[in-house]
């Protein structure tokens, strides 16, 4: 028997094949768009990428018009290969809304769904785009269910609003340095400097090159202004989820330089992006691979920049608000508790920890301050602020503890 010709030829195949199995794999919980975009060839990530973050800020609109023609749902990998090629047809400029719905008729064959998939694509493009969507056909069900017991109605139109728009692209100036021609200056927190300006043209600065730029949003610096006041005086200093460092060269600009700073997480594979970071940036940091309770040491600033649900940057993560259930929830808090019980153990008298997270529910940011400073009756919170996304930066919280002594 002869081998079959693979159905998917060309680079909208292969773009096609690739989001559709990606989006699998985020669904499942077993990997984040992220990390999943790290394994696309280089010659076509940039349009899977872009294909990726529009279906997640567009998935449920696409998917609300799409259940209008189907009577029987299809399996999952059918539902996600229609909403695909819907956002492609909608909100895709590079290719032709017929050659998309060719594209997902073709991608359709190997589960014997390519006529289902034909008529109902060729319904949608007939199908009028609804105007001024409610945040219930926007957000996820999840959050959206959430969200609507926490918000008023009109911070709730802002979020879903946030959510369907492509974020500006934002970077931080180092001092010494000046920003691309095209800048324009946005909202910050504390002392350090950032801006607005079209992407390609900071990418492909000298000045980026040279160590003057980082890419970042404004929102991180939140937490490394609460330890602007220490931080000339801290002799030993832990970045505890460091990479790929960001917040530890932050944090490291308001320190003397005599002061010894550890840059430490989990992931080796990501701590090696983050000592090239400090090469490029002239920082001589130590830089550990080791898990909270390994470490050892008494510091006088720790930065507990923990893993989160990423509920605060879903303009840059679409795929966080997917991902997000109560349950998952409830085992992130998990590990940032255990994160925070090692914490404790290393801080020195007087010292603070900076509570950190890209979260804007109450279980990571307050409640999670509440159960920090119940670990040691010396523990007292100072100040804490949770940051909703804006059209200028991401959302975030940030609390300092300090240990009275």
């Amino acid at each position: 028997m002869k081998d079959r010709k693979p159905t998917f030829a060309g680079v909208a195949g292969k773009v096609f094949d690739c989001a559709c199995r990606i989006v699998l794999e985020c669904d499942s919980g077993r990997v984040t768009l992220d990390d999943a975009l790290d394994g696309v060839p280089t010659e076509f990530r940039r349009t899977v990428e872009h294909l990726l973050f529009t279906f997640f800020r567009q998935r449920r609109i696409v998917e609300n018009i799409l259940k209008q023609f189907i009577k029987k749902s299809p399996a999952p990998e059918v539902m996600i290969l229609l909403a695909l090629a819907a956002v492609q047809t909608r909100f895709q400029h590079g290719i032709a809304p017929e050659s998309a719905v060719n594209v997902a008729v073709d991608a359709a064959k190997k589960f014997h769904a390519d006529k289902f998939v034909n008529a109902l694509l060729r319904n949608f493009l007939r199908t009028e785009f609804p105007a001024g969507s409610s945040p219930a056909d926007i957000l996820p069900p999840a959050i959206f269910q959430r969200w609507k017991k926490r918000f008023d109605k009109e911070t709730l139109k802002d979020l879903a609003g946030l959510f369907t728009a492509e974020p500006i692209f934002t970077y931080r100036i180092l001092p010494g340095f000046q920003p691309v021609a095209e800048s324009v200056p946005v909202q910050s927190f504390g002392e350090t400097c950032f801006a607005s300006a079209p992407a390609s043209a900071v990418l492909n600065s000298e000045t980026l090159t040279q160590g003057g730029f980082y890419i970042q949003d404004p929102a991180t610096a939140f937490a490394v202004s609460l330890a602007a006041d220490d931080a000339p005086r801290a002799r030993y200093v832990l970045d505890l989820c460091a990479a790929p460092g960001g917040k530890t060269l932050m944090l490291g600009e308001l320190c003397s330089p005599e002061c010894n700073i550890t840059a430490a997480d989990i992931n080796r594979r990501r701590q090696e992006r983050t000592r090239k970071n400090f090469e490029v940036y002239q920082r001589n940091y130590q830089v550990i691979t080791a898990a909270p309770e390994k470490i050892t040491g008494k510091f006088d600033i720790i930065m507990a920049d923990m893993p989160c649900s990423n509920t605060g940057v879903f303009r840059k993560r679409p795929d966080a608000l997917w991902r997000f259930s109560e349950k998952h929830l409830r085992e992130i808090v998990q590990i940032q508790h255990h994160i925070l019980e090692s914490a404790v153990k290393l801080l020195a008298p007087n010292g603070i920890i900076i509570v950190s997270t890209c979260s804007i529910e109450p279980e990571e940011n307050s409640l999670l301050v509440d159960f920090l400073t119940s670990l040691n009756p010396a523990l007292h919170c100072e100040i804490q602020q949770t940051i909703l996304p804006s059209a200028s930066h991401d959302g975030a919280f940030a609390a300092r503890v300090r240990l009275a002594g």
